[in-house]
């Protein structure tokens, strides 16, 4: 009889549904990985998996589109392939992620604190919304430091 339950239980687990990688991440993971690929590792193919054709932007500066994010972000690795980012700090809270990062757009240029607010639906980054401050070279009068 157990025997029996055991093989019944292999049977049903082996008709089960093959799950892939994008089913057992989290929001938070999605949004690290996207964010590293186009930005830190400068590969857009592998970012593109976590992209929506449908996403939304409200950085006036950017199209909306799948297509539109690939172009821009394409076009900034052409104009800046030094550039540089860490991410520090990372925040979620259901759909939506928060990405605390400091940037080095330009090897000449100021160094850049950017907080990065994704939105998830579906396994994909479909909305994006940015904050820039360049960060002040200024000695802290507290102590603490910017980033």
């Amino acid at each position: 009889m157990k025997a029996l339950f055991r093989k019944a239980i292999l049977v049903f687990l082996c008709m089960m549904p093959v799950l892939h990688a994008g089913d057992l991440l989290t929001n938070k993971e999605i949004v690290v990985r996207f964010y590293t690929a186009a930005f830190i590792d400068k590969n857009l193919d592998a970012a593109r998996v976590y992209l929506s054709d449908d996403y939304i932007q409200h950085n006036p500066s950017v199209r909306s589109g799948g297509q539109a994010f690939l172009e821009f972000a394409r076009g900034l690795r052409t104009r800046n392939p030094d550039s540089k980012a860490v991410i520090k700090r990372v925040i979620a809270e259901n759909d939506l992620v928060v990405l605390h990062i400091l940037s080095k757009p330009k090897l000449d240029g100021p160094e850049m604190a950017i907080v990065d607010i994704f939105r998830v639906e579906n396994g994909k980054v479909i909305e994006h919304w940015d904050v820039k401050q360049e960060v002040p070279t200024i000695e802290s009068i507290n102590g603490n430091g910017f980033l």
